[in-house]
């Protein structure tokens, strides 16, 4: 097997291999060279480049969604690295252990004005979990254990922690020296998780469950297959627990209220003491409703407990009392097992809310007219029950959390920063590592604004991308505030004419248009057929009647 020259390179390859770590992320570069010679000579990993840095960081982001471990991004040194950075805060705030290695020059040519060359030490440290910064390859064997030492703690934290981390790794030239590697072995150290959740800590939480007569349960992002449906099915059987799923919390349980901002919108501040909690429990990462937001922090519970494995735990709503340092599955069991169904009527309030809205929601949609509102109503109801939907950010997202139908399939957006940048490329990696029909729903600016995410030879040919094409950013005629500015359309929406089919075209993509409902029904069918390319279907939409259209939707809730 040929490896690097680069001792330190061998080190790398040979322990994220011990570890278990199969996926690499490159981008092209020359300082990088012996991290792509060490990875590329062993068959164990998988490789593929990306020549857009902030694209590839965002398509290992989809890999790591996808296979459910750490995923390795490389580029070469300067100004390649901080293209990572939007990436890293949203694997931060996402909890996705990517692993960012960055090539460098020698620290005696930091700032002495040569190419290619910043100060790349410590410049992710707001948004990491660790940092190793490696000596340059040397014979001094005490350097050798200092940068294993570093790799270990890095790959550790990353597998352990979910974090991203950041390895940067000085190298002289020459880059391209070759060694033969007869399977050279470096010292693992082998992280071993103990699970500090026990029952026993939990009693008080259980009487003071069961003391309560109004709980509420949160649910919020969370990927497929989190084990706690069951569990909170049970939970929900008591008449003084409601519990509120969104799309992305990935939950099906039979009595939960899955659509927040249709019930929430209803109540008035008068309304609110007999909806208050005295309880709110937590689980998950960020929540989509800003409307939920806003109701719990005006009528605060008197408990709030939030489950996570990660510390510290955020206080969302300004009345933490409890951070439950565990994995959601063992709390909600416990609590499950240990639950006693009270004398209350609070979730049969909530739930009358619920069906009520059902009801005026389905009228709602009997005569509406064609409009993003319209769309994704069709979109949501003829997904692929064998699919996986990719959410944009600003309204795609908010849309989707009006509406039930599509909740069969797995929902996955990123929220950790709510950024709408890198969409399209974290679906694209996410498909990479998939054989179900991967569908993105994104918004036109922030289709245009990652458009290199298909510059790229991997495009898999099971990506299908929506582009809900309305002239610029909708979102901001939804928002309270942009649309009084006499700059509104430039400097808020991002008034454009930019042409979605010359992106397909530009990259041998598949291109469809609709432009009324009929067609749209009509297409949907083939487009979400396999094919031997990846597609894109473009959904013209009136962005001046879109937001009316909300408007008057969330006035037929509340006022009929």
């Amino acid at each position: 097997m040929i490896n690097s020259a680069k001792r330190n390179v061998r080190a790398l390859v040979s322990l994220a291999k011990q570890k278990g770590i199969t996926h690499v992320v490159f981008s092209p570069g020359s300082r990088n060279a012996p991290l792509i010679i060490g990875f590329t000579g062993d068959a164990f990993f998988t490789c593929i480049s990306i020549p857009d840095e902030r694209s590839a960081a965002f398509i290992a982001l989809g890999l790591i969604q996808a296979i459910g471990k750490p995923v390795l991004v490389c580029c070469t040194s300067g100004s390649a690295a901080v293209n990572y950075y939007p990436a890293i805060t949203e694997a931060f705030y996402q909890r996705l252990p990517l692993l960012v290695v960055t090539a460098d020059r020698p620290p005696e040519w930091i700032d002495q004005a040569d190419g290619q060359t910043i100060r790349q030490v410590g410049v992710f440290k707001n948004h990491i979990g660790y940092e190793a910064n490696l000596p340059k390859d040397t014979a001094d064997l005490h350097a050798h254990d200092f940068a294993d030492l570093a790799l270990n703690e890095a790959l550790n934290t990353a597998l352990v922690n979910q974090l991203p981390v950041h390895i940067n790794m000085p190298f002289e030239e020459p880059l391209y020296g070759t060694f033969q590697d007869d399977e050279e072995t470096f010292r693992n150290i082998a992280p071993e998780t103990i699970n500090h959740a026990a029952e026993a800590h939990w009693a008080s939480f259980a009487e003071e469950w069961n003391a309560a007569e109004k709980k509420i349960i949160l649910v919020g992002q969370l990927p497929p297959n989190s084990g706690l449906d069951a569990d909170l099915e049970r939970l929900a059987e008591d008449p003084g627990t409601v519990i509120f799923t969104e799309s992305l919390s990935n939950i099906h349980v039979q009595g939960a209220l899955p659509a927040i901002d249709r019930v929430i919108n209803t109540l008035t501040d008068e309304d609110m003491p007999p909806f208050a909690a005295d309880v709110l429990l937590t689980l998950g990462d960020a929540v989509v409703s800003k409307k939920i937001k806003t109701l719990l922090r005006s009528h605060r519970p008197k408990a709030h407990w939030h489950v996570g494995p990660q510390l510290p735990h955020p206080d969302t709503y300004q009345a933490l009392t409890h951070s439950v340092h565990s994995t959601p599955q063992p709390f909600v069991n416990f609590l499950a097992n240990a639950a006693k169904p009270t004398q209350s009527t609070f979730g049969l309030r909530w739930r009358e809310k619920h069906e009520a809205r059902i009801a005026r929601h389905a009228a709602f949609l009997a005569d509406c007219p064609w409009s993003d509102h319209r769309v994704f109503h069709i979109l949501l109801s003829q997904l692929p029950r064998e699919a996986v939907l990719h959410l944009g950010n600003s309204s795609a997202v908010r849309y989707a959390q009006l509406f039930t139908e599509g909740r069969q399939v797995p929902h996955l957006c990123n929220r950790g920063t709510s950024g709408i940048d890198g969409s399209t490329s974290t679906a694209l990696g996410y498909a990479l590592a998939s054989k179900k029909m991967n569908i993105l729903i994104s918004g036109d600016v922030s289709f245009f604004y990652d458009s290199n995410a298909f510059f790229n030879r991997y495009v898999p040919a099971n990506l299908r991308v929506i582009v809900l094409s309305n002239g610029g950013g909708n979102i901001f005629r939804i928002i309270p505030g942009p649309t009084t500015t006499p700059v509104f359309e430039e400097f808020f929406e991002s008034a454009h004419n930019a042409n979605v089919a010359g992106v397909a075209q530009t990259f041998g993509l598949d291109y469809g248009l609709v432009v009324n409902e009929t067609e749209l029904v009509a297409a949907l069918p083939k487009f979400f057929q396999p094919s031997a390319k990846a597609a894109i279907l473009e959904i013209k939409t009136p962005n001046q009647v879109n937001p009316q259209i909300l408007e008057n939707y969330f006035n037929s809730l509340k006022h009929g």
